[in-house]
């Protein structure tokens, strides 16, 4: 018996074990509150929802149909869509700031803004689009600023749901956690498996990540940029949206600042990128923003003294969840090449575990959480088969993240953050 082969199958079916544990810690959790979480009917918050815009031709019609079905008063929310210049004509169709000017609805709800320059990313959309609404009044200090991406699933009582969050007026951050299953029939069988790796993830980790922010040791937290709720004066406060990867970095800050980061109980539902390359590429951006933890340090420390041994706790937890993210798709690839190599046919089965233990977790709550019910289709053998290759795949874009970093470096090029091409 192959001592070597007995500790590689041990580690991936333990690894397994404590992902499946977590998903189902998250899970259980999150059930009670989509079931007892009542809503503070009393409490109306005011909303400007901001919804940066680049290349979303296909989708905006849907989008503006879910939007339109908004369960809030009129007069206490705003919808903001932000195109850019950035955006170019492609074969004579026509952009995503003309036909929005086409369809919007002539309605004191909506508002349309355009980003006048040619370069810049989302976090540049959103904090110009700040900007102006601040400095023509439409934004007070206790407005609650939304963001969503153009394909995100907003549902009818998101704001009523948000709003009896922010009810409690200490609170300044809230966040939806993510299924990433909203384009399932028209991805291919690897983008599938993306899909299921990437719910697993959220629903497992970072539902986890955001509840446990008040442990002894807790873990350093990073907001989604979808799904994402802040308090103006709270975002004033920290110089607004961190540029560039705003998502993540906020939560960074929010981890040095001891912010809470309350869980919204209503799930978001977004698209995956169709091609493998691109989906690396997207993975390059995520690590991109995961490595700038050192920045949020800097912005916290600016408008609060940090504890020494807080704040080392967190850059420490930090590189580490950093340099495994590197490291286990190689791990991965080098346990299933080992196996293959001794003909360790039994561990090479045993390897899986630490996906198919959680996926089995995410099925059971199929029939327990609604959002998973209506966004997670029957699964078929060959996604469950080749989700390892996808997993491998995806842990090549922290390495291009780095190798762009060091061409940017040596060659003085920008470094360009992605637009990701779901469709």
């Amino acid at each position: 018996m192959n001592i070597f082969a007995i500790f590689l199958g041990s580690v991936f079916f333990f690894w397994g074990l404590v992902n499946g544990y977590k998903l189902s810690r998250s899970l259980k959790w999150f059930s009670e509150q989509e079931k007892n979480d009542p809503l503070d009917t009393q409490f109306i918050a005011k909303f400007i929802v901001l919804i940066p815009l680049l290349e979303e031709q296909s989708i905006l019609h849907s989008l503006l149909h879910a939007l339109q079905n908004i369960e809030y008063p009129p007069e206490d929310y705003r919808i903001v869509f932000i195109t850019t210049a950035k955006e170019r004509r492609k074969m004579g169709l026509q952009t995503t700031e003309e036909i929005l000017q086409t369809i919007l609805p002539k309605d004191f709800s909506y508002i349309h803004l355009h980003y006048p320059r040619k370069v810049g990313i989302k976090s540049d959309q959103l904090n110009w689009a700040l900007h102006i609404l601040d400095a023509e009044g439409v934004i007070t200090s206790d407005t609650i600023i939304g963001v969503y991406d153009a394909d995100s699933e907003i549902v009818p009582k998101i704001l009523k749901t948000v709003a009896s969050k922010f009810a409690n007026q200490n609170l300044n951050v809230a966040q939806q956690p993510t299924l990433y299953l909203k384009n399932w029939n028209q991805i291919p069988v690897l983008g599938k498996g993306f899909a299921l790796l990437q719910t697993l993830y959220a629903c497992g980790y970072e539902i986890q990540m955001w509840h446990h922010a008040d442990a002894l040791f807790p873990p350093m937290r990073y907001c989604v940029g979808h799904g994402l709720f802040v308090r103006y004066n709270f975002l004033k406060r920290i110089g607004y949206f961190p540029s560039p990867i705003e998502d993540t970095r906020l939560g960074h800050v929010c981890s040095f600042l001891k912010e809470p980061i309350e869980i919204v109980p209503i799930f978001d539902s977004c698209e995956v990128a169709s091609t493998a390359f691109d989906r690396i590429r997207q993975s390059s951006v995520w690590f991109s923003g995961e490595v700038k933890f050192i920045c949020a340090y800097s912005i916290a420390a600016k408008i609060k003294k940090q504890n020494f041994l807080f704040s080392s706790w967190l850059i420490f937890y930090k590189s580490w969840r950093t340099l495994v993210w590197m490291l286990k798709g190689l791990f991965l690839a080098g346990s299933f090449i080992y196996c293959l190599i001794t003909l360790n046919l039994l561990f090479l089965l045993i390897i899986p575990c630490f996906y198919l233990i959680p996926l089995l977790i995410l099925i059971k709550y199929k029939k327990i959480i609604r959002a998973i019910a209506q966004n997670l289709p029957p699964i078929s053998i060959g996604v469950i088969l080749l989700m390892p290759i996808e997993y491998i795949l995806m842990s090549f874009g922290p390495w291009f993240a780095v190798y762009r970093y060091a061409k940017s470096f040596f060659f003085s090029k920008d470094f360009e953050y992605f637009k990701t091409n779901r469709y």
